[in-house]
């Protein structure tokens, strides 16, 4: 094949692989990848998707980007130091357009659990992670940097970089226009995208994950594979589900161990890790009240469909595209005409028409361990699989917890088995590049529109049998978050879907309180009384739906429940305040006065107080008073216009 013919079957694949990130979230609006994801992206962005995926089928074009992309990459992994701009635009590509990680409970309630360890069992099959993540958070908050989930950037930023390195070493020695496809497959793929911004367990999991299959494909004696093995016992340590990659490993280096001995030793510690994977899966079924909330095979009727269900395909046809990203079209790519003879030649070191005997025979050998390589990575990449087809399928927007296992033996498997064996010219180099382009642009322009992370945490906790869970922190947690961000509606949402899980003082009132902070008094005083009902010594409560009665019009009902409220906490000084502020309305100065007075002596640090109890002492006559409260007022808060007109107009009357 030449180097201009066109490739017809790439190109109408191409095609196919474009349109179908239009409509891939069609059977699941709450999916966050294809038509869902773009709808998110503004238009110009989009025409320019658009025009990318049009102008890339002009084979001069491609051709053109094929071989720009390539003489890019090679010249930036050409050496470590030279990785280092190539790592740089890519974090400044992460800061500029930080995933939200799809919605708002990992990318806040997971680094919540680094401060507060027992309010949850969220992070039960990422307990390693959570002790690294709790020292390095320590550390961070001892210098004063920025808590929240900084430390999960980091690292998840961190195994990013680090994955570079490693796609650096698994492609050295290939011809460019095939290191720049490889690159290709790495940047426009589900695995990559989880490096950059994202905030859970997973990247520093795949990282070692990696790390552990490039062992395997590049070691050839035993102690490199064992250590191989290691380093997948590291990935375990982040999260347990790496575990399910054990068998590939444990057949991989079963046949190399000479002796009884050996084998024993691996039998024992296998034995051991599954004891170990086995206690913490009880104790994560445990937590979640049952196996069958994440196993549909143990379903009982929690699901929002069965696995053998036209539903259950479409997840997985759509994961698969998100996961494999342009890794799909290597299966259109014409076969090299001698890639086994070439493979060869470059792993004995010698021209195929010198080969003798003994070359012939280390060829053959050479042969035999790619092939058992290959096979070793099939193997993983089908138990990766496996996972994906088996575990949480009514859980199919929440691609990263699903992904992560897959994502990267499919990535290494296609760039190191599959792509070997094809043509791979300037111009399908560069259809692979655009191709790239076009996978990652809608989830990252996407996944930075906050909005659309509240709309899709409301979609999930409403449909996920997972969040029932009256033992979860959601959808309280997820609710209580999503006020604190500004999205009150959506809070709301989640709020009322935790009171249907259980009647529980603090849900009515979580739901109450964002009621009123939207302007609703009636239906808020309702949810709080109930709160209060449940709960008669809940001091927020009764002091929340003291203030939605007073802004409901209602002073009297807003003076009992202030009054109740005092008798059990009588040194509460916003309640006070308030009381002050209600019987100033009707008129009962005096007692306002003093209820004022109460409040500044408990909390001489709100302006507010001050301030209207200025406004109460002028209205009496009391200027003098007045003049000094305001005064108070202004030395706490100087920027309030209103309250400094008051003290000039008294000071100027002096």
């Amino acid at each position: 094949m030449r180097t201009t013919d066109p490739p017809y079957p790439l190109i109408a694949a191409f095609v196919l692989f474009s349109a179908g990130h239009l409509f891939a979230s069609f059977p699941e609006p709450t999916r966050i990848w294809g038509w869902n994801a773009l709808a998110f992206v503004p238009r110009p962005v989009l025409l320019l998707w658009i025009l990318v995926a049009l102008v890339m089928l002009i084979p001069a074009v491609a051709r053109g980007v094929g071989t720009l992309g390539s003489r890019l990459i090679e010249s930036a992994t050409r050496s470590p130091l030279h990785m280092v701009p190539l790592a740089a635009s890519l974090l400044g590509i992460a800061f500029v357009f930080r995933n939200r990680n799809v919605f708002f409970g990992d990318s806040a309630l997971i680094p919540s659990m680094l401060v507060d360890p027992e309010a949850g069992v969220v992070g039960t099959a990422g307990g390693g992670s959570f002790l690294v993540h709790r020292v390095l958070h320590g550390a961070l908050a001892s210098t004063g940097i920025a808590g929240g989930d900084t430390v999960f950037v980091i690292t998840s930023l961190a195994a990013g970089v680090a994955m570079l390195f490693v796609w650096r070493s698994l492609t050295a020695g290939r011809p460019p226009w095939e290191r720049a496809a490889a690159f290709a497959l790495l940047f426009g793929s589900g695995a990559m995208l989880f490096f950059f911004g994202t905030v859970e367990h997973y990247p520093v999991m795949q990282l070692f994950i990696a790390l552990s299959l490039v062992a395997a494909l590049r070691a050839r004696s035993l102690p490199g594979q064992l250590g191989g093995l290691l380093l997948l016992l590291a990935a375990a340590f982040f999260h347990l589900s790496a575990l399910v990659l054990a068998p590939a490993w444990i057949a991989f280096v079963w046949p190399r161990l000479r002796g009884l001995g050996g084998r024993a030793a691996l039998l024992a510690g296998s034995a051991c890790a599954a004891a170990v994977l086995g206690f913490l899966l009880f104790r994560y079924g445990r937590a979640y009240e049952g196996w069958d909330a994440f196993v549909p095979l143990l379903d009982r009727g929690r699901h929002a469909y069965s696995i053998s269900s036209l539903e259950h395909l479409r997840f997985v046809l759509n994961e698969l595209l998100l996961i494999a990203g342009p890794l799909l079209l290597l299966f259109f790519l014409p076969r090299e005409a001698n890639s086994q003879g070439k493979d060869t030649a470059e792993t004995a070191g010698v021209k195929s028409d010198a080969a003798t005997q003994n070359i012939e025979d280390a060829a053959l050998h050479e042969a035999g361990l790619r092939a058992t390589r290959g096979r070793f990575a099939l193997f993983a990449l089908a138990l990766g699989l496996l996972f994906l087809v088996t575990i949480e399928p009514w859980l199919g927007p929440r691609d990263w917890d699903l992904m992560a296992l897959p994502a990267i033996p499919i990535l290494i498997w296609g760039a190191r088995v599959v792509l070997r064996g094809r043509c791979v010219t300037p111009q399908i180099a560069g259809l692979l590049l655009a191709a790239a382009l076009l996978h990652v642009a809608p989830w990252v322009v996407a996944n930075a529109n906050e909005e659309r992370a509240a709309d899709l945490t409301i979609a999930w906790v409403s449909a996920d049998p997972h969040y029932e869970n009256p033992v979860a922190r959601a959808p309280k947690s997820l609710g209580v978050l999503l006020s604190r961000h500004g999205h009150d509606a959506a809070a709301g949402a989640l709020f009322a879907r935790a009171t249907q899980i259980r009647e529980d003082a603090q849900d009515y009132y979580n739901m109450g309180t964002n009621l009123a902070k939207r302007g609703e008094y009636e239906e808020a005083v309702e949810w709080l009384l109930r709160a209060v009902e449940l709960e008669p010594g809940y001091v927020e409560a009764r002091f929340n739906l003291a203030r939605a009665e007073w802004k409901q019009g209602n002073a009297a009902a807003a003076e009992t429940s202030l009054r109740l409220l005092l008798a059990m906490e009588p040194n509460h000084a916003k309640a006070e305040q308030l009381l002050g502020t209600v019987l100033g309305e009707v008129g009962d100065t005096k007692n306002a006065i003093e209820a004022l007075r109460r409040s500044a002596a408990i909390d001489s640090t709100s302006w507010e107080t001050w301030a209207n109890l200025g406004v109460l002492l002028a209205k009496s006559g009391r200027e003098g008073e007045a003049r000094d409260a305001f005064a108070r007022s202004l030395a706490i808060n100087g920027e309030n216009e209103v309250v400094r007109r008051y003290y000039d107009r008294l000071e100027s009357a002096r």
